[in-house]
């Protein structure tokens, strides 16, 4: 089995590493969910999204 890695560099977050995209997209899934708290800051809000951003793009850009 082979890991996917994806690099701090690569983000505007903490490094965080993945054994798969399938969980890459299952940690996708939890901060989608975090975006629906209605709690959220604009700025935490501003966060997730840039997260999520970043996360998907560097999944896409991988996958081709």
């Amino acid at each position: 089995m082979s890991t996917h890695e994806i690099k701090a560099s690569d983000l505007t977050w903490a490094e965080i590493n993945f054994e798969s995209p399938k969980e890459a997209f299952k940690f996708a899934d939890q901060l989608e969910q975090k975006l629906k708290d209605p709690n959220l800051t604009e700025e935490q809000r501003k966060q997730l999204d840039d997260c999520l951003d970043d996360l998907f793009s560097t999944l896409f850009d991988g996958a081709f």
